[in-house]
């Protein structure tokens, strides 16, 4: 394109209109080659473009859903993002958990927070220290259960005990049934016992049994600590007729 003259002289202002859209072109360009996606809606092939139609919103029906009790099983993978899997309870049911407290009996001092629990709870007193009899009187006044945590035999012990403290899988029954009918004799409160360590005497059947003639005979019943995998207690525990359970978390 030239500029067009008057008289023989070159108009200005159409030199300033070449320049500038000049100017546009370039910066135009420029712009494309930095960022293409900006410029394609102006590339379009007309031919190949379809008519737009303006979407027309139809009205969606929302079904309600009653409520139900009963929860169906849903596969993890379907679900989008971080799942909570829900808890399903019985109608009617309840859970509960029974605490029990080992090692009571060598002070006095925490029987005051057993008046002050309101919730049941399980006192586990070890036998013939300076205050068992204290620790169990002061529990049953508190209306709380009280149960003999009575000493038995591991694998490994590094602890010094008092003779015959530890009921061992090397002691006659007769000396295991008289130690522990005096223990108990002592402590008339006492609906249950427990094993304090015990890892070598609960996978002892001659041992367990004559703890478990004795603890039918008193209709006591038994907790295993379950201090090792290899207890023989439970299934004992059945065989015998001595009410059994064993502690979950320790």
């Amino acid at each position: 394109m030239m500029p067009a003259k008057k008289g023989g002289k070159i108009d200005k202002r159409n030199i300033l209109i070449v320049v500038l859209s000049l100017v546009i072109c370039l910066q135009t360009y420029v712009l494309y080659q930095s960022d293409p996606d900006r410029f394609k809606g102006f590339f379009v092939n007309r031919a190949t473009t379809a008519p737009s139609v303006k979407a027309v919103k139809k009205p969606v029906k929302v079904e309600k859903v009653k409520p139900s009790l009963k929860t169906e099983p849903v596969a993890l993978e379907d679900v989008p993002g971080p799942v909570v899997p829900a808890i399903a309870r019985p109608s009617g049911a309840t859970a509960k958990v029974a605490i029990i407290i080992d090692d009571w009996g060598y002070s006095t001092k925490n029987c005051q927070y057993l008046r002050d629990i309101k919730s049941p709870i399980t006192v586990a007193i070890l036998p013939n220290l300076p205050h068992s009899k204290d620790v169990m009187n002061c529990a049953h006044e508190a209306g709380q259960e009280i149960m003999l945590h009575l000493p038995m035999e591991p694998h490994k012990n590094t602890d010094p005990y008092p003779t015959d403290y530890i009921l061992k899988t090397t002691m006659l029954p007769t000396k295991i049934d008289r130690i522990l009918s005096d223990i108990l004799d002592q402590m008339p409160y006492v609906d249950g016992v427990n094993n304090h360590m015990g890892s070598k005497a609960t996978e002892d059947r001659r041992l367990m049994t004559t703890i478990y003639k004795q603890l039918r005979y008193r209709k006591l019943f038994y907790v295993d600590s379950r201090v090792t995998a290899k207890s023989v207690c439970a299934p004992l525990a059945k065989e015998i007729g001595v009410a059994f359970t064993s502690r979950d978390v320790f």
